[in-house]
């Protein structure tokens, strides 16, 4: 039941990226030491290294990972990494983190087992998908709704703006008040309606009922 759990909020962690926190996974109450620590931790590593794991989105995920490593290292159960000598030699930089990580998790927790390279290159791959979603959301163009709340269009909007340009876009907020648009960053603003506060970035006005020539416009 445990593996269930964990596998459930290990799948939840990914497919609600952008909602996730720490009640939307199985990271319970219990578990509130743990995500401390992993935040004290990526704040180490941001200090030392200058990579920045401190979003939420990284964190949650990780810390189940390492609940998982502590309950293997504790008791002494292997599990096989088939690509860690590729990881290894590949990338080396992330490699020398994933050292001063399973270090401070070993002192932090006690542990004296002996960790096998398996155990460093998971932690590799963690970071190095990080650090690639962090490459992708740099392209991407940071993009606000503006929706006032009506007959429930605010609701399937920003889903089928997404679905369509989720390789273009990434969606930073959506609000319903004029004076919310400016408390984000972004490149563009969407909205049906007119905005009368000053903006200075493009703007893009659709049909509350999405047509192709919106499509085409943004």
């Amino acid at each position: 039941e445990t593996e269930y759990a964990q596998m459930a909020a290990l799948i939840n962690a990914h497919v609600h990226l952008e909602n996730m926190n720490t009640q939307t996974t199985n990271v319970n109450a219990a578990d509130d030491e743990l995500l401390r620590y992993v935040r004290y931790l990526t704040s180490q590593i941001r200090e030392l290294y200058y990579l920045d794991f401190t979003d939420e989105n990284f964190q949650i995920p990780f810390a189940l990972h390492i609940q998982n490593l502590i309950l293997r290292l504790r008791n002494n159960i292997q599990i096989d990494n088939p690509i860690k000598e590729t990881i290894r030699d590949t990338s080396p930089f992330l490699y020398d983190v994933a050292v001063f990580i399973m270090q401070s998790i070993c002192e932090k927790y006690n542990i004296t087992a002996q960790v096998s390279d398996n155990e460093f290159t998971f932690i590799v791959i963690h970071l190095a998908l990080e650090v690639e979603r962090q490459k992708q959301n740099d392209n991407l163009i940071k993009t606000v709704l503006y929706l006032p709340k009506y007959l429930g269009l605010e609701k399937d909007l920003p889903n089928k703006i997404f679905s369509r340009f989720e390789d273009t876009v990434k969606i930073v907020a959506v609000v319903s008040f004029e004076e919310d648009i400016n408390k984000y960053d972004y490149d563009l603003l969407i909205s049906f309606v007119n905005v009368t506060i000053p903006i200075n970035k493009r703007f893009v006005k659709i049909n509350p009922i999405l047509k192709q020539s919106d499509y085409a416009e943004l």
